[in-house]
């Protein structure tokens, strides 16, 4: 398959050959992502920290500005992606976007659709890149960061930032290996034990 995209790409014009260099980090986009937006989240908190030696934690409010920004767009999105899905259904379609569900089909589409309408998606593998939107995985990881956000954040008060960093870091680490105890090397909630807020929290 490799050498099928290493011959296409030699036959395409330089401009291409870099377009497509550059397009195949686009991964790394994911990550970052986390990263810039725990510094914007922690921003607030740390500003106010340094100005007075305390900050308070108003978790509901945070949640609330955080779905007020993102939820309407996001259930939008999702109700016209689960329409496609919907649409193939009923078209007794043989595409990707339908065949990844199990059987029954309709009852797996239901739940996909109350999965992501919670954010639970990043939860169940069936779920994870449905939606009728594969790109919907990252904001239930986003979501997740969140949460953990705050666990941090008691933490590097009571520990300290270099404990707090040390214990994320050995949680990320050892996550994976604890799940090999529960999962075969061919499970499919390896994509989800691999992607998961406690393999990312590090970032």
């Amino acid at each position: 398959n490799y050498d099928k995209i290493a011959d296409y790409l030699a036959a395409r014009p330089q401009w291409f050959r870099a377009w497509a260099l550059v397009m195949s980090y686009g991964h790394v986009g994911v990550p970052l992502f986390f990263v810039i937006s725990g510094f914007c989240v922690h921003r607030r908190w740390a500003q106010q920290w340094a100005e007075g030696g305390a900050a308070r934690v108003d978790f509901a409010g945070f949640w609330k500005r955080r779905l007020w920004r993102l939820y309407p767009a996001y259930f939008t999105a999702l109700c016209l992606s689960m329409l496609l899905v919907l649409m193939a259904y009923a078209a007794g379609s043989d595409r990707p976007i339908l065949t990844r569900y199990p059987e029954p089909r309709a009852w797996w589409i239901g739940a996909d659709f109350l999965a992501h309408l919670g954010m639970l998606h990043g939860l169940h593998p069936v779920f994870d890149k449905g939606g009728g939107n594969a790109v919907f995985w990252s904001l239930a990881r986003e979501e997740y960061l969140y949460l953990l956000y705050f666990v941090i954040l008691a933490g590097r008060r009571r520990l300290g930032i270099k404990s707090c960093l040390l214990g994320v870091t050995v949680v990320g680490l050892a996550f994976p290996w604890v799940m090999r105890l529960a999962l075969v090397p061919d499970s499919n909630w390896w994509g989800i034990v691999n992607t998961s807020a406690l393999v990312f929290w590090v970032q």
